[in-house]
């Protein structure tokens, strides 16, 4: 059977969506860059957007800004990650490769993750909205509006690309 890079996408996708350690992984953009078959395996090289904060990492680099921790815990991040993946997915025989039946042995080949700012072009602006909207909406108004004063005027600090997200959680926020 001849699969598509949709059909392997959606495999994939519902395979991580499983995975107890995995399926937070993948936040936005997620694609199949190119995949082919060999016997019964299936080598795919995938790429998708990244958010370690999801994932309970709290490093330093991470942080755009803490939510206030008064009354919130976390915060916003100042980059996510564009991450490509290559996998092989292996059969135990030709029929159960072309049904993408449940696979015998899956290994990850290379993984390679690049660290981008909200403002970087290969962030996608549905990528954007998507990682906004992901995030405590309340936590980021609350702590913009009564922490950096920016009920009138967003901080310095705030990429571009965010400041119109922003804008408009903080005018949802204020007519609370």
């Amino acid at each position: 059977m001849a699969h598509k890079n949709e059909d392997i996408a959606d495999w994939i996708r519902e395979i991580w969506a499983a995975d107890y350690f995995r399926f937070d992984d993948i936040q936005a953009d997620f694609k199949v860059i190119s995949f082919k078959r060999v016997d019964d395996s299936l080598f795919v090289k995938i790429s998708f957007v990244g958010d370690e904060s999801k994932k309970g990492v709290d490093s330093e680099s991470l942080v755009l800004f803490r939510y206030d921790p008064e009354n919130h815990r976390g915060f916003f991040p100042g980059c996510v990650q564009i991450i490509t993946v290559e996998e092989k997915y292996t059969w135990e025989n030709s029929e159960k490769c072309d049904s993408l039946a449940e696979h015998i042995s899956e290994d990850t080949l290379d993984v390679d993750v690049d660290y981008v700012d909200w403002d970087d072009p290969i962030l996608s602006n549905d990528a954007v909205e998507q990682l906004v909207n992901s995030y405590d909406q309340y936590a980021i108004a609350d702590t913009l509006v009564n922490k950096f004063g920016a009920r009138n005027n967003l901080p310095d600090f705030i990429p571009e690309r965010l400041k119109p997200h922003f804008k408009k959680i903080i005018d949802d926020f204020e007519q609370i």
